[in-house]
């Protein structure tokens, strides 16, 4: 069974799975969301699993102070960048930038619930509008996840949108169509994980508020900010400058190796499925 990720209904689907001598194969293993429970569930997709497949070196090392055997343990990148990077390398995108909204967007935001923070969530919610309202600027505004208090978010951007007629929401989108309003924007704002996987390969400044990516690596394109309206308009007037947006011009995103796709498809092809797998031993990083 392969699966990705940190999504609360995975545990439904595996668990009762654990007994029937099924092996796991577990990609996005050791990453860190302070702010989000998909923290403990990541964490224990981690000790279910036999073979991790991790997005960067850094993971890779959380993994193995969990215990697991470093011959189960392999760096394959963020697969979702091979799709990312065909598309950029192709027209197609360049069509759908024309096609994806009617006008250019500066400002895309993305705020997903602070699982950890719920109470909070009203109070951060009218801080970010307050913020994007500061700016003046038009903005782009894509519906939330899943999560439990989606739909507080969802309400509160329906009543705020209709006060603005330079602002557009939607609820969801395409990943074809949601990267080529990354591709046409200049910040993206907000709390998803997009700024730290996807907006690097753009070179996208991103605004990320709060603690929901807390703990996870991010690259320079990132401007980490309290979720109160100053913080947050100062973050979104230092990624709007010219001089941010030029110092990004080199960068290399961290979780872009070329190829995870095949990577993982020629680990899964070459893996034993056997007793050596399925037995899992304790490692531990002092060697005792």
């Amino acid at each position: 069974l392969l699966f990705l990720g940190d999504r609360i209904d995975l545990l439904e689907e595996v668990v009762p799975l654990v007994s029937g001598g099924i092996p796991f194969v577990h990609v996005h293993g050791g990453e860190i969301t302070e702010g989000a429970v998909d923290e403990r569930v990541r964490h224990s997709l981690t000790k279910l699993s036999h073979i991790h497949l991790c997005a960067h070196e850094t993971y890779a090392q959380k993994v193995l102070q969990m215990g697991e055997e470093p011959w189960r343990v392999q760096v394959v990148g963020a697969p979702i960048l091979d799709a990312l990077h065909v598309y950029l390398g192709s027209g197609e995108c360049v069509a759908k930038m024309r096609t994806v909204a009617h006008s250019v967007w500066p400002i895309v935001v993305i705020f997903n619930p602070v699982t950890l923070e719920l109470e909070q969530q009203e109070h951060q919610l009218h801080e970010l509008g307050a913020a994007l309202e500061a700016t003046g600027a038009p903005c782009f505004i894509i519906g939330p996840n899943q999560d439990p208090g989606a739909d507080g978010v969802t309400s509160f951007w329906h009543k705020l949108v209709g006060q603005h007629p330079n602002w557009r929401y939607v609820n969801q989108m395409p990943p074809k169509e949601y990267w080529a309003a990354l591709a046409q924007s200049r910040v993206l704002v907000g709390n998803s994980s997009s700024a730290i996987f996807e907006a690097p390969s753009l070179k996208l400044p991103a605004v990320n508020i709060g603690t929901r990516q807390g703990g996870r690596l991010k690259a320079q394109n990132v401007i980490d900010v309290q979720p109160g309206r100053q913080d947050i308009l100062a973050g979104i007037q230092r990624a709007l400058s010219p001089e941010f947006r030029t110092s990004l011009s080199g960068m290399e995103n961290p979780f872009w190796r070329g190829g995870a796709a095949h990577q993982i498809a020629n680990i899964l092809k070459n893996t034993c499925l056997g007793d050596t797998l399925m037995r899992k031993k304790f490692w531990r990083l002092d060697g005792y």
